[in-house]
């Protein structure tokens, strides 16, 4: 953050990595944004109740982070940036928790977002383009998305809830496909590799020309030219 705080997120701690897959079949509200000073180590909450957050950035002005969960993208405005507004001091030193909102600004990635990053402007100077990457972890879309499916119905997430990640995975299709959202949360340009060469996708980071991906699942880090992954 711009005052020198560094910003995490926080899961429940009833699964391990390796159950990932009952987190997101739960979907139970106890997420939080947390920050910490790097020179006291005072720990604050900044906003609790979020399902999955799964991904943080500051904006490119410096003034709110963006946060990803599983329900779509969130906006959380820093009373600690400049023009943000006051805090009571006393209260951030005694590691108290701050009184932000989180308001979420996209609803439809049509995909589960996994991890969000500042993308770079063209040209080797890599100036900002103000905009940002979003990768879509799983997709929801014909012909089969499980997530849709199992929604409306708790009986049925009980039941894949007791399969193994082994299993559940193999009920995913496979998908590659990123997001550029403004900072209003709009989708400026879906990027995908429809033969899925780096499936399910958690992060993509752009240099020159190029967005290195990585996956929750595939054992690799995946590199390709933009202009490649165009839609």
């Amino acid at each position: 953050t711009p005052d020198g705080r560094f910003a995490f997120f926080t899961n429940t701690g009833r699964f391990p990595r390796n159950a990932v897959h009952k987190l997101l079949i739960e979907a139970r509200p106890t997420g939080s944004l947390m920050c910490v000073d790097l020179k006291t180590g005072a720990v604050q909450t900044l906003v609790f109740g979020l399902v999955m957050p799964n991904g943080v950035t500051l904006t490119h002005k410096g003034d709110a982070l963006l946060l990803v969960t599983l329900f779509g993208l969130a906006r959380v405005p820093l009373p600690m940036a400049p023009g943000g507004g006051q805090v009571d001091a006393e209260a951030l030193a005694r590691g108290e928790s701050l009184p932000l909102e989180a308001t979420l600004i996209q609803r439809d990635f049509q995909g589960t977002p996994d991890n969000i990053r500042r993308r770079q402007g063209p040209g080797s100077g890599q100036a900002s383009s103000g905009t940002y990457l979003v990768a879509l972890g799983s997709k929801r879309a014909a012909p089969f998305s499980l997530p849709q499916l199992i929604a409306p119905w708790p009986t049925l997430r009980k039941a894949c809830g007791l399969l193994g990640l082994e299993a559940m995975v193999r009920l995913i299709s496979r998908s590659c496909t990123l997001v550029e959202v403004d900072e209003d949360g709009r989708v400026v340009e879906t990027m995908a590799d429809e033969k899925a060469a780096c499936f399910w996708p958690s992060e993509a980071e752009e240099r020159d020309g190029y967005i290195y991906i990585g996956s929750w699942r595939a054992p690799f880090l995946a590199r390709a030219k933009i202009s490649h992954l165009r839609t």
